[in-house]
């Protein structure tokens, strides 16, 4: 099949004849410290890896490598990258993504003055639950609680 796009023997001449600067590595894990390498050298800025199960020496090997490349390695075994309605490199579903798209928890859709964040820390306190303001405070109200010292 024709896919309208150039095809390359390596990853150098996508530099080189294309202007490449990011690639996606999907290769066997036996391979992949290769191509991360292969890429690298080629001058690709942004390498993007995909590839699962590599071999964890072959990545030590591979991050002693890229230092003081010129480049920036995403993964292993991650998703990708992704700029809503921009670019996608990876395996995720892009239409799940949409620009200005908040997400986020439920509860951090306000619906009005009982459904700030402050009402709801009020409630729980009323129940009885122990509040902090700051997840900075949770282990001093945590040991507090297990030596009976609050009520």
């Amino acid at each position: 099949t024709h896919l309208e796009r150039p095809v390359f023997n390596t990853v150098k001449d996508a530099v080189e004849k294309a202007g490449a600067d990011t690639s996606i590595i999907f290769v066997p894990a036996a391979f992949a410290a290769d191509a991360i390498m292969e890429a690298a050298d080629a001058g690709i800025k942004v390498i993007i890896c995909i590839t699962e199960g590599i071999p964890v020496k072959d990545m030590i090997l591979t991050k002693e490598y890229l230092k003081g490349k010129a480049c920036r390695l995403i993964g292993p075994n991650c998703p990708g990258v992704i700029t809503a309605g921009e670019a996608k490199v990876g395996i995720m579903p892009g239409f799940v993504f949409v620009k200005g798209r908040t997400m986020g928890h439920a509860g951090a859709i306000v619906g009005g003055h009982d459904d700030t964040a402050q009402a709801k820390m009020e409630i729980m306190r009323e129940c009885g639950i122990h509040v902090v303001d700051s997840p900075a405070e949770i282990g001093k109200v945590m040991a507090a609680v297990l030596k009976g010292q609050t009520a």
